[in-house]
């Protein structure tokens, strides 16, 4: 179809005041402008590629990828167009396509490292895990200090059970100084030197970046069972368990905490990820959740509660002393503590994985040290790793 001079004046003036209103900020004028300017050539790239970024940042990506789309058809050998594609596509979990566009991009810009470490996001989420290292690999080659590649790199390296080149991809982290605290408890995994516990900022990160997946992921995928495993725990010793105040120690996105609601009058959550207290929230189950580490809150708190719970939480500390002392401190007698520990046969170890065993006979020695009384303990699997059940124990004690 023709575009007449008044249509492309019309729309030039249009596309003046949208850029403007986008460089000020104000999104909503942007987009109504920017739709302006379609009405009259609806083929104008720059406003089909503008709509795709205000989309983006509003998250919404469907109509970004619409936008974008109609932006390559205009010009396909524009990187930047189909770099935004790509990036669109993934956010929609629509990672063939988003795969099969960053190989378009790369065709344009093949020493790119941003676009090699996208491409390598989106393979690793397919669970393409050797053709992800290969072009993490690739951005590195083009930029030796991008850290984020790095990271990805050395997490894959540990996964593919790759752990000499695992290690140096982590002393290179440390190096970089970029996710150094991580990259030194890691280390530590690899190379077997436990350590007291995970830092802050790794738990953190691990569950922020895997909060929107984090429910599917662990019961779908993994077996998860242990909640309600603890439940069945407690009712083994008590026919009509009922609890006034609850604290959920590491309470992630709800799961103990909607196995045990219902037998508490009061719970409450703790937990270092601001994702995983999002997700918690969004269930309606807590009175109330807090950002922090579990030590610090409870060092600080003046609540007493007659039931804590930790589910899958002693597996990211190694000294539990500073826990069962700080669960003494606000526990009123007599409190139940429910817990699961992955086994290991003596102590405290760290594992090739990051995560923490912890051994029966360690367990009872800080019950005695701190009088708790282990009520109940069952061996369980907790998870799986691989297809196969990681052992562990679960365990009720009672604060005497």
């Amino acid at each position: 179809m023709e575009i007449t001079d008044t249509q492309l004046n019309n729309a030039q003036k249009f596309i003046t005041e949208a850029l403007q209103f986008h460089q000020d900020g104000d999104l909503e004028k942007a987009e109504k402008l920017y739709c302006r300017v379609l009405d009259f050539v609806p083929q104008f790239t720059l406003a089909h590629f503008n709509l795709g970024l205000i989309y983006f940042a509003e998250q919404n990506f469907a109509q970004a990828v619409y936008h974008y789309k109609e932006a390559a058809a205009q010009q396909p050998d524009d990187s930047d167009i189909l770099f935004n594609l790509a990036l669109s596509l993934k956010k929609m979990g629509r990672l063939n396509e988003a795969v099969e566009v960053y190989f378009q991009v790369l065709a344009l810009i093949p020493h790119d490292p941003e676009a090699h470490y996208n491409l390598a996001l989106a393979l690793q989420a397919q669970h393409e895990y050797d053709q992800a290292i290969h072009h993490y690999q690739e951005a590195i080659a083009l930029n030796p200090a991008y850290g984020p590649a790095h990271n990805n790199l050395g997490f894959l390296f540990q996964r593919r059970g790759r752990k000499t080149e695992a290690i140096k991809t982590y002393k290179k982290l440390i190096a970089l100084n970029h996710n150094a605290a991580s990259a030194r408890h890691m280390l530590a995994a690899l190379q077997g030197d436990t350590t007291a516990g995970a830092p802050d900022e790794y738990v953190q990160e691990i569950f922020d970046n895997y909060a929107a997946n984090y429910d599917n992921s662990l019961v779908n995928n993994l077996g998860y069972e242990t909640p309600g495993l603890l439940r069945s725990l407690l009712f083994e010793t008590t026919t009509s368990p009922l609890f006034s105040n609850c604290l959920d120690l590491g309470c992630g996105t709800g799961l103990s905490g909607a196995a045990f609601a219902d037998l508490c009058q009061r719970i409450s959550g703790i937990d270092l990820s601001g994702g995983m207290l999002e997700t918690a929230a969004g269930k309606n189950i807590y009175h109330a959740l807090h950002q922090g580490e579990i030590v610090n809150f409870l060092a600080k708190s003046k609540e007493q509660f007659d039931l804590f719970l930790a589910t899958d939480v002693f597996v990211y500390l190694g000294d539990l002393a500073p826990v069962f002392q700080a669960v003494k401190k606000n526990a009123l007698p007599p409190a139940m503590f429910l817990f699961s520990t992955e086994n290991t046969d003596s102590g405290y170890i760290i594992q090739p994985s990051g995560r923490y065993a912890h051994s029966t006979s360690y367990i009872k020695t800080l019950s005695r040290e701190y009088d708790f009384e282990i009520i109940k303990q069952q061996e369980s699997g907790i998870r799986k790793e691989k297809g196969e059940w990681i052992k562990g124990n679960l365990f009720l004690l009672r604060n005497n």
